[in-house]
């Protein structure tokens, strides 16, 4: 009766087998078990696991910093540092103000990690080249109409203030007199709506500047952060905020 349970525990074990084996680890999981293997010095190991870790699609850009720091770490100790240090910049690209713990680090991997972010540099884009920044150009333009708007209306008026002072000492009032401080107080109308007009749109078009170039010189600010780092001595878990 023994050897009958043992033989079903047996087969049940076979069966169950492949379907655990099949089941893909949690990244952090697979992370922070690569990471034993860093402390254990299994290098080489470690590197096989954080390279199928690399290969997939849906881990997280910051679980994939902290795999590539630890796939830089696990080339210094092997002595490759060209690979070590392609590897801090991979990691550099995705969060350039990341800092390793010195607590942590080797001095060797230390001096690989600063050769690396020598050679990388952060993408800094000046607000004034920025695609996103908005541009004065139309804002001067306008201002530039606007004030020939206002010359304009300011001529129109003096002409026909002085078209009625013609009329007005005129003492046969003449209609060909009248008819030209018609035309001229016409031409002032039209440049009053012309000065309303424009300088509607001036102010439109300062306003959305001044704004707009508010929002793009703004620094984002970055939230918190979760850094699994491992030393041959200790696996230690470290927040940066």
């Amino acid at each position: 009766m023994l050897a009958l349970l043992a033989c079903i525990m047996a087969l049940s074990v076979g069966f169950t087998a492949p379907v655990a084996e099949a089941a893909s680890p949690d990244p952090a999981n697979e992370l922070m078990r690569l990471e034993g293997r860093y402390a254990l010095g299994q290098y080489p190991r470690a590197l096989d696991g954080l390279e199928q870790l690399l290969s997939s699609e849906s881990i997280d850009p910051q679980l994939r910093l902290q795999a590539l720091v630890l796939q830089g770490r696990c080339y210094v100790q092997m002595d490759k540092a060209a690979a070590a240090r392609d590897a801090f910049k991979e990691a550099l690209a995705i969060d350039f103000a990341w800092q390793p713990d010195p607590q942590l680090f080797t001095n060797e991997e230390l001096v690989v990690f600063n050769a690396a972010r020598a050679e990388s540099s952060p993408t800094v884009i000046s607000p004034s080249t920025d695609l996103n920044c908005p541009s004065s150009t139309p804002s001067l333009v306008a201002s530039g109409v606007f004030a020939g708007s206002l010359i304009w209306y300011f001529s129109a008026r003096s002409t026909a203030n002085t078209r009625w002072d013609e009329y007005e000492s005129d003492p046969e009032r003449s209609q060909e007199l009248y008819d030209s401080y018609d035309d001229a107080y016409s031409t002032q109308k039209l440049a009053s709506y012309v000065s309303v007009a424009t300088g509607a749109a001036t102010a439109y078009l300062w306003w959305r500047y001044i704004d707009g170039k508010k929002e793009c010189r703004e620094v984002p600010q970055s939230g918190s952060r979760t850094q699994l780092l491992v030393s041959p001595q200790v696996v230690a878990v470290s927040y940066r905020f």
